[in-house]
């Protein structure tokens, strides 16, 4: 505990986006891989093969964009930089674990921002914003962009957020919001004139021994089209 709160003091992080919750919770993610790794290892190497695949089939070589790098536990960061001439790491902060493993390619740049471009003014106004669809050009540059295991999390701290803030506000809102946030995370991938890949959590299943007893949907009822084998494994 004193560890993570040396680390929480002393990582770069602008102070709305630290207050809001995004500091801690990528701590605690780092956490939970070392606590978990062995039971996790099986899902992240089949996220970085699936990655490996759309290198593969990825026809420009200049640069790839990750979106949500976090401490880089499912991104192939050799093979992208081996591949790309360039490769763009995004996130609202950097914890020293990912900085050090970007350090080791020439190659690989760190990029602060929020993917969402929900968070300053739910800081400022902790009020669902007005839909909007986020206009990054930067993104358009990419002949890779990859979102690996963030889009059902991307809602989880704004709504966390609005809930603390903002009480009176209805279920049937914050659903609304976390279906826009999702829906707008997928319409960012789909301007993207290159290759994107997507890997995402779609529901968890709760076990009692091999007897599912319960299936929570965690894309707030967003439908994403796709007929492909899931990943599966444990979190």
């Amino acid at each position: 505990m004193l560890f993570e709160a040396v680390k929480y003091l002393t990582t770069p992080c602008a102070p709305h986006f630290k207050s809001m919750g995004y500091l801690h919770e990528l701590i605690a993610m780092e956490g939970r891989y070392h606590r978990c790794r062995t039971a996790w290892r099986s899902h992240l190497e089949q996220t970085k093969s699936v990655i490996k695949d759309a290198i593969r089939q990825t026809v420009g070589s200049e640069k790839a964009i990750v979106l949500g790098a976090g401490i880089l536990s499912d991104i192939p960061l050799h093979a992208l930089s081996t591949h790309f001439r360039t490769v763009e790491l995004v996130d609202i902060c950097f914890l020293n674990v990912t900085k050090k493993q970007a350090q080791q390619y020439s190659n690989v740049n760190l990029r602060t921002a929020d993917i969402t471009g929900l968070a300053a003014n739910l800081h400022t106004n902790a009020e669902i914003p007005a839909p909007s669809i986020r206009d990054d050009p930067d993104l358009t540059e990419a002949d890779l962009l990859i979102s690996a295991n963030i889009l059902s999390q991307l809602p989880v701290i704004p709504v966390l957020y609005l809930q603390k803030k903002n009480p009176e506000l209805e279920q049937v809102e914050l659903t609304a919001f976390e279906r826009h946030i999702i829906e707008n995370h997928i319409e960012l991938l789909n301007r993207c004139p290159g290759t994107t890949c997507l890997v995402t959590e779609i529901e968890r299943e709760f076990l009692d021994d091999d007897r599912v007893i319960k299936t929570e949907d965690l894309l707030s009822g967003v439908e994403l089209g796709l007929d492909l084998p899931p990943l599966t494994g444990p979190v």
